[in-house]
């Protein structure tokens, strides 16, 4: 925030209203005007000792800001702590602004509301502002721009604060319609009936009992416990669904509506899928905002659905590749994995995607904002569905 932006204070602080005091206790002291002579001394003491009380005021100030979460799905709210601490004998005037994006909505009703207090010797004060979410993505709020300064609000001095916070704000979760996907345990009878562990389902730790094969130890459980750790794995294959988002051509068209639709369905379904007891994956060609992968092995746990809505919750529509070529960099399919996949339309791209997965005898749901003719041959491949925005979700789409 600009210096402007703060009300002015007192006009003793203009220069040229200072030189006019300069002047006038000049004339003063030359006619003997013992009362006017009294009168800009104070003026000029207390301008000077307010200055110099500002010079002293950053010292020992101390702020920190706080997220109660850093993760929301829109429509949530969070709130925004800031301490200001005054660790010395002098006490001061303290300013704080927040600011926030366009896509958080302040209960102060401002983007940018300020906060004032003093602050005595050794005294702390905790700002609050409740935000709510409200609309997907990956936001930064902050720095807050600390001003402190004399008691009298004469001159304040900016104070460097904390690095800005990162909130992930997830999609939106929408009802959608149920899809029946092919079943295909590896096993047969999957859950706790089956007394037979699937190695690639880890769901917990235990200490490692004397016995098992090496191949159970978990390492890293180890090395962290400084003990043997064995893996806790389901006791039969259950359905594994790898989610796909092809970015391409959203931003051509201009299909921001349409782009954030299929991630709210893509999180809808990785929500829903993780719930049944599925294990869930993803890959995407999109560019990612921050730190993230493009591809999410398809696994179950209490940190893989959070992975996957924070990847969406990252995705930009800038495409880095075709989707089928980073499928081909190496990612393991295994067996009895179902493809879901959204995208705008299903073109070239799209084929080469079907392609890949009709060769692993992959079969593959598709949900396309432009759904192909009935005529298609695509429409026609016995292992791909295709579904409109209008069949799977359960309200009016974008």
């Amino acid at each position: 925030m600009d210096s402007n932006q703060y009300r002015l204070p007192t006009a003793l602080i203009i220069p040229l209203i200072q030189f006019f005091v300069v002047v006038f206790l000049f004339i003063a002291l030359l006619n003997d005007q013992r009362d006017l002579t009294v009168l800009t001394l104070v003026v000029i003491v207390i301008v000077a000792g307010t200055k110099f009380w500002s010079r002293l005021s950053p010292a020992k100030i101390h702020c920190k800001s706080i997220l109660d979460r850093q993760r929301v799905f829109p429509g949530e709210r969070l709130i925004l702590s800031t301490r200001v601490q005054n660790a010395k004998v002098l006490p001061v005037l303290v300013q704080l602004s927040a600011f926030f994006e366009k896509s958080f909505q302040s209960a102060e009703n401002s983007t940018s509301p300020q906060k004032e207090c003093s602050l005595l010797w050794y005294q702390e004060v905790d700002f609050k502002w409740h935000l709510t979410a409200v609309q997907r993505g990956v936001y930064q709020i902050g720095p807050a721009e600390l001003r402190v300064g004399d008691l009298f609000g004469f001159y304040a001095r900016k104070q460097n604060t904390a690095s800005p916070l990162e909130i992930v704000v997830y999609p939106r979760l929408i009802p959608l319609r149920s899809v029946a996907l092919p079943r295909r345990d590896f096993f047969g009878i999957p859950g706790a009936k089956s007394p037979i562990e699937d190695p690639v389902y880890v769901y917990g730790t235990r200490e490692y009992q004397s016995g098992r094969p090496a191949r159970y130890i978990h390492w890293k459980a180890s090395a962290r416990f400084r003990q043997l750790q064995e893996k806790i794995c389901e006791p039969a294959a259950q359905e594994k669904i790898l989610l796909l988002v092809d970015v391409a051509r959203f931003a051509e068209q201009g299909a921001h509506a349409e782009f954030e639709k299929i991630l709210e369905i893509a999180a809808t379904a990785a929500v829903r899928f993780d719930r049944s007891g599925f294990a869930v994956g993803l890959a995407t060609n999109g560019t990612l905002k921050g730190e993230g992968s493009n591809v999410l092995p398809i696994g179950r746990g209490l940190r893989q659905v959070p992975k996957i809505l924070e990847t969406l919750a990252r995705l930009q529509m800038t495409p880095l590749a075709d989707l089928a070529d980073i499928l081909r960099r190496g990612l393991k399919l295994p067996w009895g994995t179902t493809g879901f996949s959204v995208s705008y339309e299903s073109g070239a791209s799209f084929r080469e995607i079907l392609a890949f997965f009709k060769h692993r005898r992959v079969p593959v749901v598709s949900v396309v904002c432009r759904p192909p003719s009935r005529t298609g041959a695509e429409q026609k491949s016995p292992s791909s569905r295709f579904f409109s925005l209008e069949d799977i979700c359960m309200e009016e789409p974008v």
